[in-house]
């Protein structure tokens, strides 16, 4: 065996399987990595979600702008930081009960996201300029990750 070759391998780096091995390989990869974006997010969600607990203002300004130096804003704020902690903590203690558990804290909550990307795009213009793209980045790009998510461990 030539230096750098393993059993099975040849110098191309073709498995003895041949390609169907290699797409194997890759679609483990994929879910593993589908899966390790979905508990990123869940963390991220935390979060987000303790910092809106914390600081409502701070956490929602950049969505809503002004309105969060309002009473109903920070009651608002807190509420979402609240839902963002359930949401990512019960889809991270999901792990441990598996694939299905997992999946179905991970799709509520990129049905949250979807939810809170398309409110965002409905009321655009009535937003904060920079806040309004990244968190309408930010909430399609987590609904993209659970769906992702949810759809590869079917």
């Amino acid at each position: 065996m030539a230096l750098g070759e393993r059993a099975g391998v040849g110098r191309a780096g073709v498995c003895a399987e041949g390609v169907a091995g290699r797409e194997g390989a890759l679609q483990v990869e994929l879910d593993g990595l589908i899966r390790t974006g979905g508990r990123a997010v869940a963390a991220l969600r935390v979060a987000l979600g303790v910092s809106a607990i914390i600081s409502p203002r701070l956490a929602a300004t950049p969505w809503v702008g002004w309105s969060t130096t309002e009473p109903a804003g920070t009651v608002l704020g807190r509420a979402a930081g609240a839902r963002d902690i359930a949401l990512g903590a019960g889809a991270l203690l999901a792990v441990r009960q598996g694939a299905r558990a997992e999946r179905t804290w991970v799709a509520l909550a990129a049905f949250c996201d979807v939810v809170d990307a398309t409110t965002t795009f409905a009321h655009w213009h009535r937003l904060p300029s920079p806040g309004r793209a990244l968190v309408s980045a930010a909430a399609a790009g987590a609904a993209v990750v659970g769906a992702a998510a949810v759809a590869r461990t079917r």
